[in-house]
């Protein structure tokens, strides 16, 4: 029983380093670019870029619905 063990922990120890480590990179690249996003979002927002974009998207739809 014990030699089963030892050999079920050689096996998962020898497949662990091959596959976390390219998912550790793909999590961790995903993370930066969603907190990069997200910041940029806020900042957008804090120095007014909201109201901007509103204002051009609402310019843009009546003139295509010819309300302007």
């Amino acid at each position: 029983a014990g030699g089963a063990k030892k050999e079920d922990h050689s096996k998962n120890s020898s497949d662990k380093p091959e596959k976390p480590t390219a998912e550790k990179c793909l999590i961790a690249v995903r993370s930066t670019i969603l907190i990069v996003a997200v910041g940029l979002m806020i900042l957008g927002i804090a120095t007014g870029g909201l109201a901007d974009v509103l204002a051009k998207a609402i310019n843009i739809c009546t003139e295509c619905i010819g309300l302007g």
